[in-house]
């Protein structure tokens, strides 16, 4: 027995003895060089790792130090994590699969500056797609100029007056077809030869009977002809008036919507977007890019479209009894530490293959002793267990969130808001509804104080006045081309305040945008204008045709 052991005890320490070298010596740094590697591949940017601590039975391990930088911004950190610690099923990894049961995450902040940037060799940060502003740009106090605006909206105007020029044509084009479909030349002389057929036998007195009947029967014929007549003559009249009402109105609003974009009362048209737009569109575009992080780009897949490859090469797959995905985290309990305190939650159900797993990724985070915050609840899934049928979604509710000297361009924003964001992604198209009800709010022009443009200081003057209102948006479309809405009370609430000092330059403006549109673009109006007199040689040419039948009635 002595014996048999020391035959079979040799052997196997050239076995296993190197293999616990390793597992001493270089299986942490190992640990260290795959997460950093694989971090970095899936951020986008690097992802650094302080120290590494791997338990010798792979039962669990520690990782120390985590810093993952912030692919828009490579001189800060989106992450860092003072220490992770999690424990794992040891006996799934001779199976290479990686479940790990439990695993908490210490010492998070976010949003941290870094020494060194972490951008990538070889990489280039993804310019961002800029939304067109057709708003005013910006608030800063240049002199109301009227040569200048028509200038420069002079392409819009003309491209308004085409547009006219163009349903004018269109019109007279659709009238001239009805002008053909009217009785002719051919049906008139048709007319004539009947009427004198029948005035030939009204002096035979045995056809005098029967040729009156004829003649009414004729004549009631003729009738229904001129009220084809008449109605061509009413729709050429009527689309006369139409149009004649449009090109006199096309002038009147050219002027509103100028007056909307440069006068002191523009200034305040669709202020909220202005003002909130541009802050929506920048964290919308944050999300988005980290849920394209966290998500597999396989999206929109049917289980039927991906199917594994079975019995082929070196690797077979055979059915398992409880199938389990490659990489799995059960649950994952996290403390965020932020500039208002700390934030807890926890995440369940992180997995490669939400497919074979059957369940989708939650998580839930609350704060309720935050400074300046009376509570923070962020609520969520994302559910790809269906590739042909993902859904995520996502629930933020903030109360009592105090602000001070918040930055929104031209404007700080001060005072207290409860917010709220309800958004879902479904197949890759996304809507996102968020709510801010601002109260105590106080929005300045620090730019602006000392500003001798009336129009900006009267607006200055109007927001001062205004400490509540409430902010709608809603975001939609695909991720890399989607649509922001903001509707306000803000907008209301500021022309009511705004209008009275604003009136009399209001009036000054238009008269000047009135002398310049005439001046600039005194031919473009003309020719317009002449575009009608197809109208009158439409009505012109009916009536004549419409006098000769109508003649036969006489």
């Amino acid at each position: 027995m002595k014996l048999l052991r020391k035959k079979f005890v040799i052997p196997l320490l050239f076995i296993f003895v190197p293999i616990l070298l390793f597992m001493v010596f270089f299986a942490d740094a190992a640990l260290k060089k795959v997460v950093e590697a694989g971090g970095s591949a899936i951020v986008g940017a690097k992802v650094e790792l302080g120290g590494a601590d791997l338990a010798i039975n792979l039962s669990g391990a520690s990782l120390k130090g985590l810093e993952v930088t912030d692919p828009d911004e490579p001189m800060r950190n989106a992450l860092v994590a003072k220490e992770i610690s999690f424990d794992m099923d040891s006996s799934k990894l001779l199976r290479r699969k990686v479940i790990i049961n439990e695993l908490k995450a210490e010492g998070i902040e976010l949003g941290t500056e870094r020494k060194l940037s972490g951008a990538l060799e070889g990489t280039k940060k993804a310019e961002k797609k800029k939304k067109e502003d057709k708003g005013e740009q910006g608030f800063a106090g240049k002199v109301f100029n009227a040569g200048e605006i028509i200038s420069t909206e002079k392409k819009e105007i003309e491209k308004s007056i085409t547009n006219l020029t163009g349903e004018i044509k269109k019109e007279q084009k659709r009238l001239e077809g009805e002008i053909k479909n009217l009785p002719g030349e051919e049906k008139l002389s048709e007319y004539k030869t009947k009427i004198d057929e029948i005035k030939k036998t009204e002096r035979d007195p045995f056809k005098v009977l029967s040729a009156a009947k004829d003649l009414k029967k004729l004549k009631k014929e003729i009738k229904k002809d001129v009220d084809k007549y008449d109605s061509v003559k009413g729709d050429i009249k009527k689309s006369t008036s139409e149009y004649e009402k449009k090109v006199k109105e096309l002038k009147e609003k050219e002027i509103e919507r100028l007056l909307a974009k440069y006068s002191p009362t523009g200034a305040v048209a669709n202020l909220a977007e202005k003002m909130f737009s541009p802050m929506v569109g920048e964290y919308v575009d944050k999300a988005l890019m980290w849920r394209s992080k966290l998500t597999s780009d396989d999206e929109g897949v049917s289980k039927e479209e991906k199917k594994p490859v079975r019995a082929k090469g070196v690797d077979v797959v055979f059915r398992e009894k409880n199938p389990l995905p490659d990489f799995l985290l059960r649950t994952a309990g996290l403390s965020l530490k932020t500039e208002r305190g700390m934030v807890t939650g926890t995440v369940i159900d992180i997995t490669n293959d939400q497919t074979m797993y059957g369940r989708p990724t939650r998580f839930e985070f609350s704060g309720t002793t935050l400074k300046g915050i009376e509570s923070l609840s962020v609520k969520g899934l994302i559910n790809h267990i269906d590739k042909a049928k993902t859904n995520d979604e996502l629930i933020v509710e903030l109360s009592g969130f105090e602000f001070n000297d918040f930055d929104l361009g031209s404007f700080k924003l001060s005072g207290w808001a409860d917010i709220t964001a309800d958004s879902v992604v479904r197949n890759g198209k996304f809507e996102s509804i968020i709510k801010m009800n601002f109260k105590g709010a106080e929005i300045e022009m620090p730019d602006n104080k000392n500003n001798k443009d009336d129009k900006i200081s009267a607006l200055a003057k109007g927001l001062s006045a205004i400490h509540e209102f409430e902010i709608k948006a809603r975001v939609s479309g695909v991720p890399d081309d989607y649509e922001i809405k903001i509707s306000s009370d803000l907008d209301d609430v500021a022309k009511k305040v705004f209008k009275g000092a604003a009136e009399d330059k209001t009036k000054e403006m238009e008269a000047e945008l009135r002398r310049e549109l005439d001046k600039q673009m005194e031919e473009q109006f003309k020719s317009l204008g002449a575009g009608l007199g197809g109208f009158g040689s439409l009505g012109d040419t009916v009536e004549g045709k419409s006098d000769k039948i109508e003649k036969l009635l006489r």
